[in-house]
């Protein structure tokens, strides 16, 4: 079983330095907590108990998932990537594209094309990058 802090969803301990609000002013949440928990952390199966006996298809359609964001805190974005990656079967995803709705902070323009390694086959998942304006 994994350890550190955030993994399994719980608490992330702070300290009295870690409660500092500007680190909340900007992203709504605690960015300076965010940049400390692992990118690939554990999670707990929080499924109701019915949804964890039901027998799905064997084939099912494969899907693209799309993130849109808007200025969003760097580590929560490729966290939210790699539990998208890590969770779910590698079968139902075709893509996974992101929306960048005109970003103006520099660790968000995402350029070109990024590809991230699923730990599944070693198989590629497709992240790209668009631009538009007024999204949000």
């Amino acid at each position: 079983m994994r350890s550190g802090k955030g993994e399994h969803g719980k608490p992330y301990p702070l300290t009295e330095e870690d409660h500092d609000d500007s680190a909340y002013r900007e992203n709504g949440f605690n960015i300076f907590v965010s940049n400390n928990i692992a990118l690939e952390r554990s999670l707990p199966d929080i499924r109701h108990a019915n949804c964890k006996h039901k027998m799905y298809l064997e084939r099912l359609p494969n899907t693209s998932i799309i993130i849109p964001f808007h200025n969003e805190g760097w580590t929560s974005l490729l966290r939210t990537i790699h539990s998208i990656i890590n969770r779910t079967p590698e079968t139902l995803i075709a893509e996974i594209i992101l929306v960048d709705d005109f970003s103006d902070r520099d660790h968000t323009n995402v350029t070109g094309m990024l590809s991230l390694s699923s730990r599944k086959n070693d198989t590629e998942t497709r992240v790209e990058a668009s631009f538009f304006n007024g999204f949000f």
